[in-house]
């Protein structure tokens, strides 16, 4: 078993700009929908940091070059 902290994980959620706004909204639904389940797995303050990291957003992959790997730090207990 591995605990993995997500919120220190995710930076953000971005999506193809060849994504319709119909499709993103669905999307967005299940996301809202998949986080509200596993509220209760996380702090208050925790909760709203992910919440704010799974809005979707619409780039460019061959005009955005902001997208960068960073350390990936596993905790094992």
């Amino acid at each position: 078993y591995i605990n993995i902290d997500w919120v220190n994980i995710i930076e953000g959620i971005r999506i193809d700009k060849n994504c319709t706004d119909f499709e993103i909204l669905l999307l967005q639904q299940e996301l809202d929908n998949l986080l509200e389940t596993k509220k209760d797995e996380f702090t208050d303050e925790k909760f709203e940091k992910l919440k704010s990291k799974f809005q979707l957003k619409k780039f460019d992959p061959y005009v955005d070059d902001s997208l960068q790997s960073g350390p990936l730090e596993i905790s094992i207990i």
